[in-house]
């Protein structure tokens, strides 16, 4: 079986000295931390995830702990799913993905929803305090998704309030609220510091950490 492993950590360590058999031939190793590359592990060289188009395999694995990030990745690219395969260190075994395709798919269905729950809690909480009032536009700074679910949730409470998704060189006025929502809130705040007149004009909600906090009953459970 000829194999490419993604992910050049503790996980692809377990898997070489616990899972991997005699008959397997590991055609290499490719990580995304362009820090790793072109060093060896285990004789293998540390090559970046570019060159898997160049490489004939019979299995991908994917060994990191935090592969849902890298599988959303590569089903973006319309990757061949039947030559995907999940290692688990923490149960020493392998799932092929196309086995468990549409329990994922519920999975992160279940787990979008939760998350925008939480949002959306976020964003009721700071209304119920008052921070939109006498504001005639609210300005958010953060990703795609959140400025639609901060639009969707005015919408619904039939609040006259028109939405902007933040774009650079933006004029803030005093009759905006700008909420910053995204993890580079802290940079994105000094960039604005000199468009805002008072400190009542902006708020930070979190939603950047929201997604790591949710945690539901997993894939491989």
């Amino acid at each position: 079986m000829k194999i490419l492993i993604y992910g050049a950590g503790n996980y692809c360590d377990l898997y070489l000295s616990k899972l991997k058999k005699d008959k397997d031939i590991i055609l290499g190793i490719v990580d995304r931390n362009c820090n790793k590359w072109g060093l060896e592990k285990d004789g293998y060289r540390i090559k970046p995830p570019d060159i898997m188009s160049q490489i004939q395999y019979d299995m991908l694995i994917i060994a990191v702990k935090d592969w849902e990030s890298v599988l959303d990745q590569m089903l973006k690219s319309e990757m061949n799913i039947s030559y995907l395969f999940i290692y688990s260190g923490e149960r020493n075994e392998l799932y092929a993905f196309s086995y468990l395709y549409n329990k994922y798919l519920e999975y992160k269905r279940y787990r979008r929803s939760a998350v925008k729950q939480i949002k959306v809690g976020l964003l009721t909480e700071s209304f119920n305090y008052g921070e939109y009032s006498g504001f005639e536009r609210i300005i958010v700074i953060g990703e795609k998704e959140d400025y639609s679910i901060v639009k969707e949730y005015f919408y619904e409470i039939s609040e006259n309030k028109k939405i902007i998704n933040y774009t650079e060189n933006m004029e803030i006025n005093r009759n905006d609220k700008v909420i910053l929502c995204g993890k580079d809130y802290k940079r994105n705040l000094k960039n604005i510091r000199e468009k805002i007149d008072t400190d009542k004009q902006w708020i930070i909600l979190p939603f950047f950490d929201i997604e790591a906090t949710v945690i539901l009953k997993g894939v491989l459970e």
